[in-house]
């Protein structure tokens, strides 16, 4: 298994995932579904791409992200 270094400090900088959590595709409970289509298709041609992608993060103090790509540091978040 392909371990994930964390270089940016993303971790310092409040962004909160578990390392077992890059590269799969969590839902919030509460996202509808096209929200969530929407969110798969994204990781999907993020991961086509061979991106390191997390979903479902937590930025300490602001609440939970969508999408997360780890090799350009770009957040995606479908409203």
């Amino acid at each position: 298994m392909k371990r994930i270094i964390d270089h940016r400090g993303y971790r310092q900088r409040g962004l909160i995932y578990l390392p077992q959590h890059v590269n799969t595709l969590k839902a919030h409970p509460h996202e509808t579904l096209d929200h969530w289509l929407a969110k798969a298709l994204v990781f999907r041609i993020l991961r086509e791409m061979n991106h390191e992608v997390v979903t479902e993060f937590e930025i300490t103090g602001m609440g939970v992200g969508d999408i997360f790509d780890l090799t350009t540091s770009v957040q995606y978040q479908q409203i």
